[in-house]
């Protein structure tokens, strides 16, 4: 689990970096980043496969952990 200081820093490097938002899910026009979104990609999201990052991102509701 991300401490408040761990989602600050991952939040304003997404907000820098219209790359790096990308990479983790989010669609360049979204203006706002779940903090529950964040938290998923951040404890399941993958380095290496950007679909399983989009699914976390956009997943409404529960969370769902990749196989």
């Amino acid at each position: 689990m991300l401490d408040t200081d761990e989602l600050a820093y991952i939040q304003s490097k997404l907000k820098a970096d219209d790359a790096l938002s990308f990479w983790w899910g989010f669609r360049k026009v979204m203006k706002s980043r779940s903090e529950a979104a964040i938290v998923a990609v951040a404890e399941y999201g993958s380095p290496e496969e950007r679909m399983v990052n989009v699914l976390l991102a956009r997943k409404r509701g529960s969370r769902v952990r990749p196989k």
